[in-house]
């Protein structure tokens, strides 16, 4: 499958290639470049494996997670938000307790970096989702997503219920939840709105 993506996507390319003055260029149209990069996503979600976090993987987690929110999060949120939500203060041995504190708890995989991070508690709280800053708009957070919702459907959760930040909220909102408040969460001296949200697990698919 993942050979026969890239195969199309290579003779698309060629397609698409023209004499100009005696160079070869290629179109670089919008309508061109949207199915080139959607080509080229399927061909990067499929090299995308998900595996179960290990002990070993925190410091590059860690790493992702601090990068993340301080560029991805930063249109939401001041500086000084950032810096409480995501402190350099934090330490691997705290940061990798808390992942291990979720019963379920996944990584992704791309090229050999960890390119997202997603836990989940078996009560049905999808507790944390985070994709590295430089592989956003991949289908990684999909993918994570899809794999958590899931693991909770098998563990038989009524509803699957998360906090989101105000940059994660519309990614939840497409994936069928809705916001049952807005909140002000008081860290580490400054307060951060995010929104309790909820899905129920009968929208999941499985």
């Amino acid at each position: 499958m993942k050979q026969d993506i890239a195969d199309e996507y290579g003779r698309l390319k060629i397609r698409l290639i023209e004499e100009v003055n005696g160079d070869r260029v290629l179109y670089t149209d919008s309508k061109t470049d949207f199915i080139l990069g959607i080509i080229n996503k399927a061909i990067q979600e499929s090299e995308t494996k998900l595996r179960k976090y290990h002990p070993n993987d925190c410091k590059e987690v860690l790493e992702l997670f601090y990068n993340t929110i301080h560029s991805i999060n930063a249109a939401d949120y001041t500086n000084s938000q950032l810096d409480a939500w995501a402190s350099k203060e934090m330490d691997l041995y705290t940061w990798n307790e808390r992942l291990l504190r979720n019963d379920y708890a996944v990584v992704a995989e791309l090229n050999d970096i960890i390119v997202g991070i997603g836990t989940a508690d078996d009560t049905g709280y999808f507790d944390l989702l985070y994709v590295h800053k430089d592989y956003q708009r991949m289908g990684i957070a999909t993918l994570i997503a899809n794999d958590i919702e899931f693991y909770l459907f098998n563990k038989g959760a009524q509803a699957i219920s998360t906090d989101a930040s105000i940059t994660a909220k519309p990614f939840f909102v497409k994936r069928g939840y809705f916001v049952q408040k807005e909140q002000s969460v008081w860290c580490r001296g400054q307060y951060l709105t995010n929104f309790k949200m909820q899905k129920a697990i009968q929208e999941v698919q499985t």
